[in-house]
């Protein structure tokens, strides 16, 4: 039940969008989701810095910059 997006109030709408109407092609709003939720990816990204885990740390550290700008 905790995990479960909406019982925890982290409930995201419009997780897709549609490319083409045509094609019926349709893409995530990865990012948009992300900007939403800055404060939890912030905390998260700060816990991959600790990592040990080099790839961690530099995605973390990189994740970081952008939303800082």
């Amino acid at each position: 039940m905790l995990s479960n997006e909406k019982y925890k109030g982290d409930a995201l709408l419009q997780k897709t969008y549609t490319v083409d109407f045509l094609t019926k092609k349709r893409a995530l709003n990865t990012f948009n989701s992300v900007l939403e939720n800055k404060a939890y990816f912030m905390e998260k990204w700060k816990e991959g810095l600790k990592s040990d885990n080099v790839l961690v740390r530099y995605k973390s550290k990189q994740f970081i910059e952008i939303l800082k700008k």
